[in-house]
């Protein structure tokens, strides 16, 4: 009899704690980006993203590694 059970995926919200992260508009004023830019960069760079009320946060420690230069 087959398994119809789907796959756990974890709740982001649990993993990620809104504290050891940032908005998206504090990132864009931090390193100076545009909105579409960042975007784009989370996207390829798949960083995960928390939406929670009206703000998507994103985990610092991705995002500063990402601009280390």
């Amino acid at each position: 009899m087959p398994d119809d059970r789907l796959p756990v995926v974890p709740d982001i919200q649990k993993i990620m704690r809104i504290e050891a992260c940032y908005h998206i508009g504090e990132v864009e004023r931090k390193y100076n980006i545009s909105n579409k830019a960042l975007y784009e960069l989370i996207k390829r760079h798949e960083i995960p993203k928390l939406k929670c009320g009206k703000f998507t946060y994103v985990p610092k420690s991705m995002i500063d590694n990402l601009f280390k230069i």
